[in-house]
């Protein structure tokens, strides 16, 4: 029951893309003009979001990768930050060779990880900005809107193939008539 729903729903809109001048162009087909319309709009707000989805998942899953890192390395550093002020604090009036080594080394750790961090925060704002430039934009070029006149059948068409077929018809009829009068009366006589 679903399955035909979709099929029927599926029959009634269709969608031609031109390459050439870079556009897409959706159609909806239905008794009622109010249920095209909504078709069309459907469709087409389903189809913005898809290739939206599509042409920036790269960029967003960097984006979701630096973030990810950036928070990491955040807590990190915060963590680094409080040993190095706990190790000033707790050797504050210390001066000798062994203090100011170690000391050292945790400014430099300090400062390579503060340098780490800046480094994936301008990387996660970089993907940012990317993820913002690479998001299609999209333009409605001929609105949604409901038809006053029918699309379809096409009356004038039908009629005339069918005043065409009928008069083929009888010229037909005219030139095999009296031919198959006489076949029919000779294959008699021969009997």
């Amino acid at each position: 029951e679903d399955y035909a729903f979709i099929k029927s729903v599926k029959s009634k809109y269709s969608i031609e893309i031109n390459k050439k001048d870079g556009y897409i162009k959706v159609i909806g087909n239905d008794k009622d003009p109010f249920i095209s319309t909504q078709i069309v709009k459907l469709v087409t707000r389903n189809l913005q979001s898809r290739i939206i989805s599509l042409r920036t998942k790269k960029i967003k899953e960097q984006l979701d990768y630096s973030r990810i890192q950036y928070d990491l390395k955040k807590k990190e550093f915060e963590t680094l930050q409080n040993n190095l002020a706990e190790f000033k604090d707790s050797n504050k009036n210390i001066s000798t060779a062994v203090f100011k080594s170690e000391l050292e080394k945790i400014q430099s750790e300090y400062q390579l990880q503060q340098t780490i961090l800046s480094s994936l925060a301008s990387e996660y704002n970089r993907n940012k900005i990317k993820l913002n430039k690479d998001t299609p934009i999209f333009s409605v070029l001929d609105e949604v809107s409901v038809p006053n006149q029918r699309s379809k059948p096409k009356r004038k068409l039908i009629v005339l193939v069918y005043l065409l077929f009928g008069i083929v018809v009888s010229i037909v009829y005219i030139l095999i008539n009296e031919p198959i009068k006489e076949f029919i009366q000779r294959i008699k006589v021969d009997q």
